[in-house]
């Protein structure tokens, strides 16, 4: 699990994400602070005042008819209550000349000219237009007694009100979660919720943006045509800011591709120049007395020319190659049987040919497959002891498998036995590049391979097409 985490920052989108979802808590920690400062220090007297305030500006400006200003307020069931605590509570509220007092007279009523500039708004035409409304509120204290008066307008809609009497807390204002205090905290920070939830919107879609440009990253890599003779990536329709890693790559992979050629040519050139020596060496040993030394020589020779051979035959396979005709893997796979039998023999290995189906047809090269398997059959002869059986099998799909009875492939170096020069044991005859040449094959020709372990001994090895 740690591990994932640490992983996390790997990924681009990750990190976007990573980086939004830390500044969504500061954020958050930011915008709270304050109202957890406000809810767990502040004065419940303080709060108490807040609650009268919205309750009879919430009443005043509620989208009903003007005649029931007096019933909302005497509804109010905060207003009831904070009455209810504080005997001397009184409040007066003028609602475009519509009146509502509750407690006594006011007494700031005409203390202040509503009528000033700074605070009119009669030049709005449109009554719901109220971006340039006014809006004003003082605390007095009167005798020892907060009062709060406020006036507000909206084109031509004006409301002033005054409460003041409230000495005693209400039991809901000491309380950490009531719904008034969530309304407060609600009204002052809409806004900057709004601006949380835009910003965060943002970093969702520059991580939806990211990732899709890297998708069209992924699907030009996929585009790439492994049989073209130079290997670049397109940049069409790539965002800007991918394009010179793209590039980046393409200057990479046609370094890849000279120092491939170069080094193809020199194992070519080679192997292809070494086959003039070689022939003037077996000729010039003809020529020498027969003896156990000369045997020997021979077979040295006969090694190293089979390795220049299969050397030749691995590099030419690695050229891209398209194919125009149809083989019958049957009539490949019966010939090669036919031609190996006597090397079977030989080591007393008894080889049976199991066609399942009368023709396996492939679009390839037949000269290549069966180079493919008479590998396939050479490598599970030399692993056969005397009175073993190997068994080529030719199934549909088409899918030709051979199944010896040696001593199986470790499982630790499975993966490994198609790698070139690679062999098990190491200290086995041979070059270890039959089975890459198999490999080779198969891949040209757009198949697979699979190796497994019989439950009784013995290794099962088959070319998918």
């Amino acid at each position: 699990m740690l591990r994932k985490v640490r992983m996390l920052p790997q990924s681009i989108a990750g990190q976007l994400a990573l980086l939004s979802l830390i500044f969504a808590v500061l954020a958050l920690v930011y915008l709270a602070f304050p109202f957890w400062s406000y809810l767990s220090d502040g004065d419940p007297l303080d709060r108490t005042i807040s609650f009268a305030e919205i309750s009879i500006v919430r009443a005043a400006l509620a989208d009903s008819p003007e005649s029931d200003l007096a019933r909302r307020l005497s509804e109010s069931v905060e207003i009831a209550e904070i009455a209810a605590a504080n005997s001397g509570f009184r409040y007066f509220v003028d609602r475009n000349d519509e009146q509502a007092q509750f407690g006594g007279d006011p007494r700031w009523q005409g203390a202040i000219d509503f009528s000033h500039p700074s605070l009119s708004s009669e030049g709005l035409q449109d009554s719901t237009d109220c971006q340039s409304s006014a809006w004003w509120r003082a605390n007095y204290d009167e005798d020892g007694v907060p009062v709060v008066i406020g006036y507000q307008s909206c084109g031509v809609d004006s409301t002033y009100y005054e409460f003041a009497g409230i000495t005693t807390p209400i039991d809901s204002a000491t309380r950490f979660l009531d719904r008034r205090n969530l309304e407060i905290i609600w009204n002052e920070s809409q806004e900057t919720l709004a601006g949380m939830v835009g910003i965060a919107l943002i970093g969702f879609i520059v991580i939806w943006a990211t990732t899709r440009s890297l998708r069209r990253l992924i699907d030009v890599a996929e585009s790439f045509d492994e049989e073209s003779s130079e290997h670049i990536l397109p940049t069409d329709g790539l965002p800007r800011e991918i394009i010179p890693l793209v590039r980046a790559m393409n200057r990479m992979m046609r370094r890849i591709d000279a120092a491939n050629k170069k080094q193809a040519f020199f194992l070519a050139t080679a192997a292809h120049e070494m086959r003039t020596p070689m022939a003037i060496l077996r000729n010039r040993l003809e020529r020498l007395p027969e003896s156990q030394d000369k045997e020997d020589l021979r077979n040295d020779i006969r090694r190293i020319t089979g390795l220049l051979e299969q050397l030749l035959q691995l590099i030419g396979i690695s050229e891209t190659e398209r194919f125009e005709d149809t083989v019958d893997l049957v009539t490949a796979a019966k010939a090669v049987v036919m031609d190996r039998v006597p090397l079977a023999v030989e080591k007393g290995v008894e080889i049976e040919f199991v066609p399942n189906v009368e023709t396996a047809p492939v679009l390839g090269n037949q000269r290549l497959l069966q180079v493919a398997i008479s590998n396939l059959i050479d490598n599970a002869i030399s692993f056969s002891d005397s009175g073993d059986t190997l068994t080529v099998r030719v199934d549909e799909g088409p899918r030709i498998t051979v199944i010896d009875e040696g001593p199986g492939i470790a499982e630790d170096v499975i993966d490994t036995v198609f790698e070139p020069f690679v062999k098990n044991p190491p200290n086995r005859h041979g070059h270890g590049l039959g089975l890459a040449i198999v490999k080779a094959v198969v891949n040209l020709h757009k198949g697979g391979v699979s190796v497994t372990n019989n439950v009784r001994g013995g290794t099962n090895i088959s070319l998918q097409f």
